[in-house]
């Protein structure tokens, strides 16, 4: 791993607060209260994401530590944790397209989009260690949308329609 991305693993722990405050009043918060018409599938999708999220995370620190067999295995796991959070993602999708919700649908299928086209690059160059490690980066980045677009109308009173459907 280059120098300057010996601390990656540390910059991609700050996800971990900033998606604990975007998605606290939504998902946090009623959590074990859940109301009658309570819907188990954004649930589903965080925690998938939140396997990605620990992954992205795990990477690196595998990589600093040398340890390339687990980074390896980890990998491949992602064959299998990828597409599953892409599925939820399009279910969330398909879910909001049905309610008539419209206004809501660019910025999923974008971030959706770009998360398929950097992963995919970054399979593609797996053997080609900058290449990779810049795409897994990102990728990552495609998370700070949703993040920060419930951060926004949440805490700071921004407008939903210029950020993520909340």
């Amino acid at each position: 791993m280059d120098k300057t991305y010996k601390y990656l693993g540390y910059l991609f722990l700050l996800l971990i607060p900033l998606i604990f405050a975007g998605f606290y009043k939504s998902y946090f918060k009623p959590f074990p209260n859940f109301g009658k018409d309570f819907d188990v599938n954004p649930y589903i999708n965080s925690i998938i994401a939140t396997l990605w999220v620990v992954i992205l995370i795990a990477q690196p620190f595998l990589i600093v530590n040398k340890k390339l067999v687990w980074h390896r295995s980890v990998g491949k796991f992602t064959y299998i944790v990828f597409p599953m959070l892409i599925l939820t993602l399009v279910s969330r999708i398909i879910k909001t397209y049905d309610g008539g919700i419209y206004k809501y649908l660019f910025l999923p299928i974008a971030d959706g989009l770009f998360l398929v086209m950097f992963y995919s690059l970054a399979i593609d160059y797996k053997k080609k260690t900058a290449k990779h490690m810049r795409y897994m980066i990102a990728s990552a980045l495609v998370l700070l949308g949703p993040t920060v677009g419930r951060i926004g109308p949440h805490r700071f009173g921004w407008s939903e329609l210029l950020t993520q459907n909340v």
